[in-house]
């Protein structure tokens, strides 16, 4: 994944919407970096409405949308290639909008304001092992 640019490649072409099941709780507006089409009828169940957004969405679209909170999806590529979606992030971050992420969002969101870099290996849930018969961490 390396150099990789491939967010805008996955990315909806059009901004869709997703409305939430019984009584609007929040609004989401979610950046779609390579969303999951579970992660929006989640939020569904929850009472979010969700506006999905492409990723080469523009501050204004999102603003426009009043969102309780921007979603950065997951997604396929190089955080240190996504430049435009960075740049977005820093402008969500300095408008004071709650910003919330997963996988590749969150590597996003620690390029709008940090440096990131990848893992000698995978650390997806925990990498601790436990004995099932002492029960202590080993």
């Amino acid at each position: 994944m390396l150099g990789a640019d491939l967010a805008g490649e996955v990315s909806t072409p059009a901004s869709y919407l997703v409305e939430p099941e019984g009584l609007q709780r929040f609004t989401v507006a979610a950046l779609d970096l390579g969303i999951k089409t579970n992660t929006s009828r989640n939020f569904a169940r929850r009472g979010i409405r969700s506006h999905v957004l492409p990723a080469s969405a523009t501050f204004e679209q999102i603003a426009e949308i009043k969102p309780d909170g921007v979603f950065l999806s997951n997604g396929p590529g190089d955080p240190a290639t996504a430049d435009h979606i960075v740049a977005l992030t820093r402008e969500v971050l300095g408008a004071g909008m709650p910003l919330f992420g997963i996988c590749f969002g969150n590597q996003i969101l620690g390029g709008a304001g940090l440096s990131t870099y990848k893992m000698s290996s995978a650390t997806a849930g925990s990498t601790s092992r436990s004995s099932t018969r002492t029960g202590r961490v080993a």
